[in-house]
C-alpha cells in the first residue's frame, strides 16, 4: 500500500470492509487508521495554525553542537513558547559545514510576526552593511510559514474498526500527545485490553550481583565438565599419574 492512492473505503452496516485503489484493486483488513489530512469531509475544519520558520546556515546556535532542542519562554513580543531543533551533518540532515534550524510555536499572528524576534536572536540578517557576524550564525535562507492543526470529527460516528488521527499541536518537546491518541485508538479496537503491559521483574538478591551469579554459574559449569573428562581417561592414564606422584614423593 505504500505510494498508493486510494480510491475508496468500504463500509457495510457501519462496519469498515476495506478499501479499492485506484488500480481496482480490494483490498482487505480488519482495521484501518488514518490521518484526518485524507478525509477533509470528516474534518471539524482548522481551528489552530502552527507558526513554522526553517532555516539554514553555515554554523551551530552553540558552537560544538551539531544537534540542538531549546525552547524559548513567552516574552513582551513572543506570545507563546517556541520550539528551536537543529538538525546538522553529524544526522546526514545537512551537507558538511551547513546546518537546519526548524522554529514552531502555536500561531497568534502570521509566522513572521511569531518568530522573527526568535530568529533575529539567534540568527545575524545579512545586510550589506553588515553581511557576516562571527557572534551569530549568519542565515543563508529561511522562510516562514503557517500550517493548519487538522482535527477529526467525533470519532463515535465512525465505524467501530475504522479511526482518524489529528494533527498534534504544539506545547513542547515530546510525543505525549501522540501517546495518547495512540492509547485512545487501542482502546477503541481492543476494549479492556491493556494498552502497554508491563514487563515481568525479575527480583534478584540484595547481596549479589546478576552478573557475579552468572559467572559463578559458568564456573560450576566449567569444573562439571573437568570431572567428567577426567572420570573418561582410560585406566592406563590414571596409574601413570599415580606412579608419577610417588615418585615425585620419593
Amino acid at each position: 500500500m505504500l505510494r498508493n492512492t486510494l480510491k475508496e473505503v468500504k463500509v457495510e452496516n457501519e462496519v469498515y470492509k476495506g478499501v479499492v485503489d485506484e488500480s481496482g484493486r480490494h483490498i482487505t483488513s480488519e482495521y484501518f487508521i488514518s490521518n484526518a489530512e485524507y478525509f477533509p469531509r470528516f474534518q471539524e475544519g482548522p481551528q489552530e495554525f502552527v507558526s513554522r520558520c526553517v532555516v539554514l546556515c553555515e554554523e551551530s546556535i552553540v558552537k560544538g553542537q551539531d544537534t540542538l532542542i531549546l525552547s524559548f519562554p513567552p516574552t513582551t513580543t513572543v506570545v507563546n513558547p517556541v520550539v528551536v531543533i537543529q538538525y546538522g551533518p553529524g544526522l546526514c540532515a545537512t551537507p558538511v559545514g551547513k546546518y537546519m534550524v526548524h522554529l514552531s510555536c502555536k500561531s497568534t499572528r502570521t509566522a513572521r510576526q511569531d518568530l522573527e524576534t526568535v530568529v533575529e536572536t539567534l540568527f545575524h540578517v545579512s545586510t550589506e552593511a553588515e553581511p557576516s557576524s562571527s557572534a551569530k550564525p549568519t542565515i543563508l535562507y529561511a522562510a516562514y510559514f503557517n500550517l493548519p492543526v487538522l482535527k477529526s470529527q467525533d470519532h463515535s460516528k465512525f465505524p467501530g474498526n475504522f479511526a482518524l488521527t489529528d494533527d498534534p499541536t504544539m506545547g513542547g518537546v515530546g510525543c505525549a500527545e501522540l501517546f495518547e491518541q495512540a492509547e485512545k485508538i487501542f482502546g477503541k479496537f481492543f476494549p479492556g485490553e491493556l494498552f502497554i503491559p508491563k514487563l515481568e521483574e525479575k527480583i534478584w538478591d540484595n547481596e549479589k550481583d546478576p552478573e557475579d551469579v552468572d559467572k559463578q554459574d559458568i564456573k560450576i559449569e566449567q569444573n562439571e565438565s573437568v570431572e567428567v573428562t577426567r572420570d573418561a581417561q582410560p585406566q592406563k592414564d590414571i596409574k601413570a599419574a599415580e606412579s608419577t606422584e610417588v615418585r615425585t614423593e620419593g
